[in-house]
């Protein structure tokens, strides 16, 4: 007779920053192997919910608990099944006592690699918590992973057999060309014709960008699929990873051109330019002096500063991306960029301050001040960026920890940085320091500042 355990428990070690919940887990012990298992992220326990928890009980102390319902249904099934009177020629593992325990038994003999993937995405990625920009990476991610299964003809693959020979030829097809993809064994037209009918590249197709990633973005988009694998892990469906040995990329061979204060200059004295390269301008350079990303521009509203003194403090602006506040006192040629769309009627009511436009838009209009400029190097919304960080330790503001909330970088936890606090009287005085800067080397008789 084998002798088996089934407790619940909350792991305090992996609380969901962004949620401030804490998973629950199921732990079975057979004859002294142990097994846990994640539980969904629906029952995942809140602060006053983790309070109530009883270690004795497994339990919360609550009359009515959806948690306490579905841990119960969990447990009532041990005696449905007989689980207490397992014989050793039984030789269950605990792994497989979960899949009974969880219903996860049938599910487990006819899983394809092709359906857990949309599965993961349905119910990992589109019902959790993750931000907006995280979960569109995930969707294109897992889009392309699936449309890859179909053109390889795998979509009634089962996920066992989906080995590190399928994952390898998956990044192959990512950095692949089009005009090169008959090497891999697929066919182009079939390739573009299944990307049409995906909604997520209908756009990219209609103007022939090409389907190759960089090495960059299929490092990203491989790193988004090892989870759903991870899981199955977890589940007991596959024993390895594929994806465990394929190799990343994270940082592409050159970073971002960055613009001198020069380069800088030629665009901020373009003249006789149209209303749409004049607000591609405007938003260019409201990007240089910020340092916001393309996302966080659009997304900027009356809501997140306050105007105290005539300066422009920011309240609650979070980068989109990270969700990392951004600290800072808008310099005098960012808050005239703002005054001018607010002045035309933009950002009322906590409305966005600039009108919406979108970044392949935005993108082929800078390629054409980059020419008027006569800037070396291709302009996108990513130099915006790089070019304020730069500016402003070239400003002098040579401290680290305040550049971190000028720039909204994460912060990295360690003594210094939690211990430097600074007030607004702090941001003023960089925000001081930046326009003494570039007024000395943008303002001429001809430019004044807003």
């Amino acid at each position: 007779m084998k002798k088996l355990s089934i407790g619940f428990l909350p792991n305090i070690k992996r609380k969901n920053l962004k949620t401030g919940k804490t998973q629950i887990v199921m732990r079975v012990i057979v004859d002294g192997l142990k097994k846990e298992v994640r539980l969904p992220e629906i029952y995942d326990l809140s602060e006053a919910d983790l309070s109530k928890w009883n270690y004795f009980s497994h339990r919360l102390d609550s009359k009515n608990s959806d948690v306490n319902d579905y841990l119960s249904a969990i447990y009532s099934r041990r005696k449905l099944l007989d689980l207490d009177n397992l014989k050793d020629s039984k030789a269950l593992s605990p792994g497989e006592i979960i899949d009974k325990l969880l219903g996860r038994v049938e599910l487990k003999k006819e899983v394809t690699i092709y359906d857990y993937a949309k599965r993961y995405l349905r119910e990992e990625i589109e019902n959790s918590s993750k931000k907006i920009g995280t979960k569109k990476n995930y969707r294109n991610a897992i889009n392309q992973f699936c449309i890859f299964l179909e053109l390889k003809d795998w979509t009634k693959l089962p996920i066992k057999e989906f080995k590190f020979e399928n994952a390898n030829l998956f990044k192959k097809y990512l950095e692949t060309p089009l005009e090169n993809l008959n090497i891999l064994g697929i066919d182009r037209n079939e390739c573009l014709k299944l990307y049409a009918q995906n909604e997520s590249r209908h756009t990219a197709v209609k103007k022939k960008i090409k389907i190759q990633n960089c090495v960059v973005s299929s490092s990203t988009k491989i790193k988004n699929i090892k989870p759903i694998f991870e899981k199955a892990v977890d589940e007991d469906l596959i024993l390895k990873n594929p994806f465990s040995k394929i190799k990343l990329c994270f940082e592409g061979s050159e970073e971002a051109g960055s613009l001198t204060i020069s380069m800088l200059k030629r665009i901020y004295d373009l003249k006789c330019l149209d209303s749409g390269l004049n607000y591609t301008k405007d938003l260019f350079l409201f990007m240089c002096f910020t340092g916001f990303a393309y996302v966080d521009t659009l997304n900027f509203n009356s809501k997140e500063f306050e105007v105290v003194n005539g300066e422009m403090h920011l309240l609650q602006k979070s980068r989109v991306k990270t969700g990392c506040p951004i600290r800072q006192v808008l310099c005098n040629e960012a808050r005239g960029i703002v005054i001018k769309y607010l002045e035309s009627g933009f950002g009322a009511n906590g409305c966005n301050v600039f009108p919406f436009e979108s970044s392949e838009s935005l993108n082929r209009k800078l390629k054409v001040i980059q020419s008027l400029a006569q800037i070396p190097f291709e302009l996108s919304t990513k130099n915006g960026r790089i070019t304020f960080k730069n500016l402003i330790r070239e400003s002098n503001i040579q401290n680290v920890f305040l550049t971190k909330k000028l720039m909204g970088w994460k912060s990295s936890k360690s003594i210094e940085d939690i211990y430097n606090r600074f007030t607004q009287n702090d941001f003023l005085e960089a925000k001081n320091t930046f326009d003494k800067y570039l007024h000395t080397h943008l303002v001429t008789n001809e430019n004044l500042v807003y």
